[in-house]
């Protein structure tokens, strides 16, 4: 008679989270992917009408002129913090490249412009951490009111809510974030239509997790 038992299976170990001093560590890898994918975006520019090269300087000078036009006091913090950067970058920006190597020069142009475009994106995101603080701070607020009204009133209990409220803030921050650094690398888009959303979004989903937490603590 054959035996029909099953192999002992193994036990399966969930994942564990990223601790929070690695968390730097991924961001730096998921900006350097994106990175890498806007200069191959910058590169194949002449299949799709563009110019390489002058592609990811325009985008980047319409860029800091939408953002002048619209929040004048951060774009002056932003260009002392690229004029320093400037100084190192001169000389790469201002480079000839002879003999076999001159094709490569529109490339190494696009490359620089890139970094440089990516980099004052970056810096922007970082100086707009007030905004998220602040929609957070305004959405918990308003959320407790909600939560304790619904207390008072013998309200019903919306845990499911709650659960996948949780469950999407950090990826709708997480998206806002890769959508500003990705998509104004390739067309230029003005910072209020890019990160309002996602700061207003971030302040929705915060209301709904404080407004839907279990009544009686």
């Amino acid at each position: 008679m054959a035996d029909t038992s099953k192999p002992p299976q193994r036990p399966v170990t969930p994942k564990e989270p990223t601790p929070w001093y690695g968390l730097p560590f991924v961001a730096l890898g998921h900006l350097f992917w994106i990175w890498v994918l806007l200069i191959i975006v910058e590169w194949t520019s002449p299949l799709w009408g563009g110019i390489t090269g002058l592609h990811a300087k325009q985008v980047f000078l319409q860029g800091l002129a939408s953002l002048n036009t619209e929040q004048p006091d951060i774009a002056g913090k932003l260009m002392q913090l690229l004029k320093s950067s400037m100084e190192t970058l001169a000389p790469m920006l201002t480079a000839h490249f002879n003999g076999a190597l001159a094709f490569f020069e529109p490339y190494w142009h696009g490359v620089v412009y890139v970094t440089l475009s990516l980099f004052a994106r970056t810096a922007l995101l970082l100086y707009s951490w007030p905004l998220f603080l602040l929609a957070c701070f305004l959405g918990m607020l308003d959320g407790l009111i909600v939560r304790q009204r619904r207390t008072a009133f013998m309200g019903r209990e919306t845990e499911t809510r709650h659960f996948y409220s949780r469950k999407a803030l950090p990826w709708a921050m997480i998206i806002t974030g890769y959508v500003w650094l990705l998509v104004p690398g390739i067309w230029p888009v003005s910072p209020v239509w890019m990160l309002l959303p996602g700061v207003m979004l971030t302040g929705v989903l915060v209301r709904s997790t404080f407004a839907s937490y279990k009544k009686y603590l």
